[in-house]
């Protein structure tokens, strides 16, 4: 896991902490098939096995797999976390950056942290914009669209102490400023909400 997700996870409440391993994990996972594939094609088949596994009843997911098996009790979750892989999916087959790609990419994270939000009993309301900061930096880091800043995406601050490993990330991934200046900022957040 990349030391921004470890980071982020030591910030998530005890009662949490599983269920954002799962989803980090998750992300993980579908951006190493995405990014390590040498033919689209393949990627492809990774991304589509992920998706028809999250499609079917936990029941009927073949044992053996234990990020299935973490993804059981995530109930209607489950399906909005197929919006991430269609997100992932929309990256491996584009190879040039387009608005398509990134409103599948951006929708995707923001699904699957609202399905997060529910499954931990956490307010929906600031999950979006987060969502929204974390998601639109990494897929300009995807495309290197460095000199490409997003607009900063306001009304994710003060988020509650089970979503602020998600604003841990969106601080993490934000290009702007020092590295040594975003790890504090971060852990800010991490702690205060700020």
């Amino acid at each position: 896991m990349p030391p921004p997700f470890r980071l982020a996870l030591a910030y998530a409440p005890a009662a949490a902490r599983a269920d954002w391993l799962t989803l980090l994990t998750f992300e993980h996972r579908l951006s190493q098939a995405a990014r390590s594939a040498r033919e689209p094609m393949l990627g492809q088949i990774r991304l589509t096995w992920w998706r028809d596994r999250l499609g079917e009843p936990a029941s009927a997911n073949p044992r053996g797999e234990p990020l299935l098996a973490r993804l059981a009790d995530w109930g209607v979750g489950r399906q909005a976390l197929a919006a991430l892989v269609d997100g992932w999916e929309a990256v491996l087959i584009h190879a040039a950056p387009g608005d398509a790609v990134r409103e599948a990419f951006i929708g995707g994270h923001c699904a699957a942290c609202q399905a997060l939000a529910a499954k931990i009993g956490a307010p929906q309301g600031r999950v979006e914009a987060a969502a929204v900061a974390w998601a639109s930096h990494e897929y300009n880091s995807l495309y290197r669209l460095a000199g490409q800043v997003p607009r900063k995406p306001t009304g994710w601050r003060r988020l509650p102490r089970g979503l602020r490993p998600l604003g841990v990330l969106a601080v993490l991934s934000d290009p702007r400023g020092s590295g040594a200046g975003r790890v504090l900022r971060a852990g800010l957040v991490g702690l205060f909400g700020l």
